[in-house]
């Protein structure tokens, strides 16, 4: 009796101490299975990371010539507690063939920016980005600062792009060279025939001492641009005797007046229009306005003095001061993208009134104009404060338009160019050949 007493507290101290054990044991596992408590700033900053989606924006060059895509991101980043912007970078040069690569294989890519028109025209065609149309009319977002070049970007009645930046053609010249040869400062309102005569006015020396009156740089349809602001014909159509009178314009100022060093010139010794313009060589050019923004970081940086100022491109005598031509660079939400909204509220920032300031405070011109953003381009430090006038348009007519055969005309038009004003072929010859090339394009893609 006894022992059976004796066992029984023994196996009852037992139950106790297992039971107490198990206990201990199993506030250890709850303890090991409870997250570690954060701090109320740790929980805050892993919120906001773990809500925040990511895309990926493809452009070029955000480390060098186009450092402005990476300041919009950055900006976006700070001020957007829902998307976080990742730029996938992509030399300028290789930009158009690489991302068609790229979008072909299915690259985990959300936006895209746009580098040129034919580039747009391809994206269309092969229906790899998708319309806007509902989230603009969702944040009830307004076109209206975009103007014309909104109807440039839709197609089939939907709005496939918005016109991040828009650049078009204006007068440069420099100051000393003018007061040197004791000339009146271009107007707002020179037509070609005068702009012709002032650059015969401004040549001047020989060899290394050579100052041009002109300079037309080598890009693929800087003549026929000339013409092309006239709107009596655009480069996709045909019948382009209307670009006639640019072309005996050009040929007559590099031929017979000598005012402009001839196209075969500038392609061979590779001159370059910045380089032109900045080391004093050339009194006056007609370029784009990206090139404001050229020189005023040149000057700041030291690299050039010039004392330069701005008007609005010449036109022809039938045509208003303020007629020009221009080009777009488009920025879109991607079709094989799953986060649609999230890419909206990146492209809305960037050519949107927001990102049109920041890009006038560099000396950019955005898609996206009104009082604001020209008070931020003509307020930089370095702008020319004489003629922010320069600055006001009338009429921009584009370059090229989408069309399914624009990457092909702006080859054709290169060549036969190229053909005409080194005098291989007469401007009459030459013309006939880009019509007759033209047609058969137009055939063979039906």
């Amino acid at each position: 009796m006894k022992f059976k007493k004796i066992t029984a507290i023994f196996i009852g101290l037992s139950l106790i101490a297992t039971l107490f054990a198990g206990c201990g044991s199993k506030k250890t596992e709850e303890a090991a299975s409870q997250p570690e408590v954060q701090s109320e700033e740790t929980q805050a900053s892993t919120s906001t990371v773990s809500e925040k989606k990511k895309i990926k924006f493809v452009c070029w060059d955000i480390a060098t010539n186009a450092k402005e895509f990476n300041d919009l991101a950055e900006e976006f980043n700070k001020q957007s507690d829902t998307v976080e912007v990742e730029l996938v970078d992509i030399a300028s040069k290789d930009y158009i063939d690489k991302t068609a690569v790229m979008l072909t294989a299915g690259e985990d890519l959300d936006g895209i920016a746009i580098k040129e028109i034919p580039q747009y025209s391809s994206l269309l065609m092969k229906k790899q980005i998708a319309p806007l149309d509902e989230y603009i009319s969702k944040d009830n977002f307004n076109m209206n600062p975009y103007g014309a070049n909104a109807d440039v970007l839709k197609a089939e009645g939907k709005t496939m792009a918005l016109p991040y930046r828009s650049d078009f053609w204006i007068l440069y010249y420099n100051k000393d060279i003018f007061d040197k040869a004791k000339l009146a400062y271009p107007t707002d309102d020179m037509t070609w025939e005068q702009f012709r005569e002032i650059s015969k006015k401004l040549t001047s020396g020989k060899g290394n001492d050579k100052i041009w009156g002109t300079y037309f740089h080598t890009f693929d349809n800087t003549i026929a641009d000339i013409s092309t602001a006239t709107r009596k014909g655009d480069l996709i159509s045909g019948n382009f005797g209307y670009l006639k009178p640019a072309f005996e314009l050009a040929l007559e100022m590099e031929q017979d007046d000598k005012s402009a060093m001839t196209f075969a010139a500038a392609k061979t010794s590779n001159a370059h229009y910045k380089a032109m313009f900045e080391s004093g060589k050339v009194a006056m050019h007609v370029m784009g306005t990206w090139h404001i923004g050229q020189l005023i970081a040149d000057k700041k940086a030291g690299t050039t003095n010039i004392n330069w100022g701005i008007a609005k491109a010449p036109h022809f005598a039938e045509n208003k001061p303020g007629t020009t031509v221009g080009n777009l660079t488009p920025v879109a939400l991607l079709s094989s993208s799953k986060k649609g909204d999230s890419v909206w509220e990146f492209l809305k920032f960037m050519a949107g009134e927001k990102g049109a300031v920041m890009l006038g405070q560099r000396g950019l011109m955005p898609g996206y104009i009104n009082q604001a953003v020209l008070d931020a381009v003509a307020s930089i430090d370095g702008f020319p404060k004489d003629n922010k006038s320069a600055l006001e348009t009338v009429d921009v007519v584009q370059q090229l338009l989408p069309h399914k055969n624009a990457a092909q005309m702006k080859k054709i038009l290169a060549e036969e160019s190229e053909l005409i004003l080194t005098k291989a072929k007469s401007i009459d010859e030459g013309l006939k050949e880009l019509d007759e090339r033209t047609k058969d394009l137009a055939a063979d893609n039906k």
